[in-house]
């Protein structure tokens, strides 16, 4: 069991108090644990990695004791209560302390100068050892919070420049942080972005075919939630299905980072672009048989079929009393998708 022999001088000296621009240090202190508040749930990080972050702490401490060369935990004036203290930083290493029986710990007592500094110190403080590296899970849910809370803004540059300051990677790196976010938060209010898993999800929801046959018990039909780009996956997977099973297979289409400005130009391509690999499929059963490509069409038996796009449009319809302009399927046009 830790007590008040933990020593702050020692503290000091082999781990400095540095902290970067918006964090003002007020004091180190050496106080009881149960002085400090800490959240439940992580504020800066995605849920469900708790557990072995902690044993590894625990780990740690049962080894090493407390290592004084590493920075300490990092809490702020309680300010619903100016005799207790609510933490910043720390958390994994609150619990393993609990875990241990420790009665005390050594905490940095600090106040931001913007709401800003705060949520990007509260992303760029996990530098002690051992620690848990930020994912690319949490840099979203970072900058979604920044958004959420007004700290920044939802425009590509103040975006990149809160990326910047949170995530330490390389420039290619957080344009590919950029980039992932993109594919799933829309720069504009009235769009809804997708990702793979998101668009599959949204065709769950509208009890639509995904994933070839993953959804088939509760839609009787076989297909495929098909993003802009290659088809090769599409293509092998859904002849294969097709071979089996002899039903059509539904391509439902989505754009990735959707503008409003290009919005209908991309879903009429991406419709062209079903059409073409049809198109493909009765070239090679032409040359296969040596009948003629027409003569191929004639008989009626593409194997795949254009099933429109998801509902991307979510700024407010008057005329459907506030629901989104896109609740269903719509055609490249954003017309409701017929048959």
């Amino acid at each position: 069991m830790i007590t008040q022999n933990l020593d702050i001088e020692k503290s000091l000296k082999q781990s400095p108090p540095i902290y970067s621009d918006g964090v003002i240090f007020k004091k180190r202190i050496r106080t009881q644990r149960k002085n400090c508040t800490w959240p439940i749930t992580q504020e800066f990080r995605v849920q469900g990695k708790d557990k072995d972050n902690v044993s590894e702490l625990e780990e740690s401490y049962t080894t090493y004791n407390l290592i004084y060369s590493e920075p300490v935990q990092v809490v702020m004036v309680d300010p619903e209560n100016k005799d207790r203290f609510v933490g910043i930083a720390g958390s994994h290493r609150d619990r393993a302390q609990h875990n241990l029986g420790w009665e005390y710990a050594i905490y940095d007592v600090v106040e931001f100068e913007t709401p800003l500094a705060r949520l990007t110190f509260g992303f760029t403080s996990n530098h002690h050892k051992p620690a848990q590296r930020l994912t690319k899970f949490d840099i979203h849910k970072g900058i979604t919070n920044a958004i959420k809370t007004g700290v920044i803004t939802n425009e590509d540059k103040s975006v990149k420049s809160f990326i910047d300051k949170i995530a330490p990677s390389s420039d290619r790196s957080k344009e590919t942080l950029f980039n992932t976010y993109r594919q799933t938060h829309s720069k504009f209010e009235n769009l809804e972005a997708f990702g793979a898993k998101e668009a599959n999800n949204k065709a769950k929801e509208l009890g639509l075919p995904y994933k070839g046959a993953e959804n088939y018990p509760n839609t009787g039909e076989y297909g495929y939630i098909k993003e802009p780009g290659g088809f090769q996956t599409v293509l092998y997977g859904g002849l294969k299905l097709w071979l089996e099973h002899g039903e059509d297979i539904q391509l439902t289409g989505y754009i990735t980072n959707p503008d409003p400005t290009t919005l209908v130009r991309r879903r009429k391509t991406e419709q062209k672009a079903f059409d073409e690999m049809n198109e493909l499929c009765y070239q090679i059963a032409s040359k296969m048989t040596g009948m003629d490509t027409d003569e191929v069409k004639k008989l009626g038996r593409a194997p795949f079929k254009y099933n429109g796009f998801l509902p991307q449009v979510i700024s407010a319809d008057p005329g459907k009393g506030g629901l989104p302009v896109e609740t269903e399927l719509v055609d490249a046009d954003g017309n409701p998708f017929k048959k």
